[in-house]
C-alpha cells in the first residue's frame, strides 16, 4: 500500500510542476498604477512621487513605463523618458529598475506606469517603435533650449543628445543653433565647443549644423534662452 500511496503523491507533483495539470500557479498579473498625457511639471512630479512609492513598497517588482504618441510626436515620448530618469536620479530612487517601451499610436502623448511583480508577466504592447525617426511631413520646430541656470521645478533634462539623436535618425535633416552669450565672441567660442561635441560624440558632421551667435539681449534672470536647438527636415 505505501508504494501505491508514494506514486500518486508523484504523480500529482509533477502536474503540479509541469503546469499539466490545474494545481499550476498562475503568474501574477501587471497593476497599472497610473496613466496621464500631458501635464504641468509640478502634478507629473507629484505623480511620479507616488509611481517610486508604490515600487519601493515591493523591491522585488520592477517598473514599466509605456511612452505611446503619434510617429510625428515622438519626441514628446523620448523627452518624458529622459524627464522620468532625470527625477528618479534627483530622488535618488534606486531600489526598482524601470523599463521603458516607446509605441506609435493615435495620442499625441500617453503615459503608462506599471507595476510588474516579480515572475509576473510584463503588460502587452502593440506597434513598438524604439527608433528616432520622423515622418517626411514633419514641420521646422524648436527642440530644445538651454537656460543658464536650468528649471526651477523640473528636472534637469539635456536637449543636446536628444536632439543628435533625431538628428542621427533622420539622415536627410538639419539643425538650426542659435547660442548667445554677453559678446558675440564669446557666443562664437561656445558653438565652435558644441560643433565639435556633435562632431567627435555622436558623429554630425559640420555639413549638417548652421550656428547663429547672437548677444545676450537680456538678462539671465528674464530667461532667455542661451542656446537654442531646430529641427529641420
Amino acid at each position: 500500500m505505501k508504494i501505491y500511496v508514494a506514486a500518486f503523491i508523484s504523480v500529482i507533483g509533477f502536474f503540479a510542476v509541469s503546469g499539466e495539470g490545474t494545481i499550476a500557479q498562475e503568474r501574477p498579473e501587471p497593476v497599472l498604477v497610473d496613466e496621464h498625457g500631458r501635464l504641468p511639471c509640478d502634478d507629473l512630479l507629484g505623480r511620479l512621487d507616488l509611481y517610486f512609492s508604490e515600487l519601493s513598497k515591493d523591491p522585488s517588482s520592477v517598473g514599466v513605463a509605456i511612452l505611446s504618441s503619434t510617429r510625428g510626436d515622438k519626441r514628446l515620448a523620448v523627452f518624458r523618458q529622459h524627464f522620468i530618469e532625470a527625477h528618479a536620479r534627483d530622488r535618488g530612487f534606486t531600489s526598482n529598475p524601470i523599463k521603458f517601451i516607446r509605441t506609435i499610436s493615435g495620442d499625441s502623448l500617453s503615459v503608462q506606469l506599471w507595476r510588474v511583480p516579480a515572475g509576473g508577466q510584463e503588460p502587452s504592447v502593440s506597434n513598438v517603435d524604439s527608433t528616432y525617426g520622423l515622418p517626411d511631413t514633419f514641420e521646422p520646430l524648436m527642440f530644445g533650449v538651454e537656460y543658464i541656470y536650468g528649471d526651477d521645478i523640473c528636472p534637469e533634462v539635456e536637449d543636446q543628445p536628444i536632439f543628435a539623436k533625431f538628428l542621427e535618425g533622420n539622415p536627410a535633416s538639419r539643425g538650426n543653433i542659435v547660442v548667445r552669450d554677453r559678446s558675440i565672441e564669446r557666443a562664437r567660442r561656445k558653438a565652435d565647443r558644441i560643433r565639435y561635441v556633435f562632431r567627435t560624440k555622436y558623429g554630425i558632421t559640420s555639413s549638417r549644423l548652421r550656428f547663429f551667435t547672437r548677444m545676450a539681449s537680456r538678462s539671465a534672470l528674464m530667461r532667455e534662452p542661451i542656446v537654442e536647438y531646430w529641427y529641420l527636415p
